[in-house]
């Protein structure tokens, strides 16, 4: 008999008995379950915060583990001056290098993938992946990777999709219409974001959905981000780029929040990086804190294109979503407890 208990989220994110009767299947969560709970890597030198994971890879084809990925174990590694490599870029990575031995992957839908984080820390819940780590796996992995935490002692386990915590409903509003504030914000952001990128180390062809201006507006503010790119390829999201700034300021009060992107052609909306909405939620959870009631403002997403005449921008899309709308299950700082929220209160205050 397992020592887990294993749930999984129906469409309406209600936590329900999984309905996967497969024997073979529980197996494969135990297996790997219990691979995270004996893995080695993780050295957090920084945080303290052990974050024990693991992956196995099934061939839906051969519906049998793949020889050499039964035991590919991650962690955290933090290094530098509270830098570090995730337990899921670790998992990546290692599953890369064992399926570069069995020939590469070809088509990645052939992979069922699991990956499992099991320590002390693990309560049964659904995992909180950070923003760059979504924006790795979703790279990386099957939409319908299956993402699950425990207790290495047992207990309650969550198995959820990479799907649950990616957003693709924008609910599309008032399609080539924002309204007139927008509208020149729009404007402004790109002008702004032309003049701050540094995209001299964008490939050719940059994937245009990606490749966006953020302007974060306040009540008498408003900053601009535009993505930098180094030789190192470490770059400073747009996003990220104007959270800069309004700490800077130590103004991190914001109303909204405009992205704004070059339409690819296929009527849809920037696709910002997980990483910069991560950003994004920790700002808010900064203004959350100073004035002490939870908010959660929008974000407009508008897509343009270039007259052929004068090269001037012409807004043809436009969604609506918000901070917290378009990161489920966040990587949160609340999550951290009641007692570091009045810490990071206070040191806000402090300053």
């Amino acid at each position: 008999m397992s020592k887990w208990e294993f749930f999984e989220l129906d469409q309406d994110k209600s936590v329900v008995p999984l309905s996967i009767q497969n024997l073979k299947v529980v197996s494969w969560l135990e297996n790997t379950l219990g691979v995270a709970a004996e893995s080695k890597v993780p050295n957090p030198k920084f945080s303290k915060y052990y974050v024990n994971c693991a992956c196995l890879v099934v061939d839906m084809i051969r519906n049998e583990p793949i020889h050499l990925l039964i035991r590919v174990s991650g962690g955290n590694i933090e290094y530098g001056l509270c830098q570090a490599l995730h337990g899921e870029e670790s998992l990546v990575a290692a599953v890369s290098s064992r399926l570069s031995e069995l020939g590469g992957t070809g088509d990645k839908n052939r992979y069922a993938v699991f990956i499992a984080f099991s320590s002390r820390f693990e309560t049964g819940r659904v995992p909180t992946c950070c923003g760059n780590c979504r924006d790795i796996m979703r790279d990386n992995f099957p939409i319908n990777t299956m993402i699950f935490s425990g207790h290495s002692n047992g207990g309650k386990v969550i198995v959820s999709r990479l799907s649950d915590l990616l957003v693709d409903d924008f609910g599309l509003l008032n399609l080539n219409s924002p309204n007139i504030i927008i509208r020149y914000a729009a404007r402004d952001t790109i002008i702004r974001g032309q003049y701050l990128e540094n995209d001299i180390y964008f490939p050719g062809q940059p994937n245009l959905r990606r490749k966006y201006y953020a302007s974060i507006v306040g009540p008498d503010t408003i900053f601009f981000g535009a993505h930098d790119v180094m030789c190192d390829y470490h770059p400073i999201y747009a996003i990220r780029d104007a959270v800069r700034q309004a700490r800077r300021e130590n103004r991190p009060y914001f109303d909204y929040v405009v992205i704004v992107g070059q339409d690819d052609g296929f009527g849809l909306p920037p696709d910002v990086m997980y990483k910069d909405r991560q950003h994004l939620m920790e700002l808010n959870f900064q203004q959350e804190c100073l004035i002490g009631n939870n908010v959660d403002p929008l974000v407009h997403l508008v897509t343009y294109e270039l007259a052929l005449a004068d090269k001037h921008p012409i807004i043809n899309g436009y969604w609506e979503t918000s901070v917290k709308k378009w990161l489920p299950y966040p990587f949160s700082p609340a999550a951290f407890g009641d007692e570091f929220v009045k810490y990071a209160t206070d040191k806000f205050k402090s300053k």
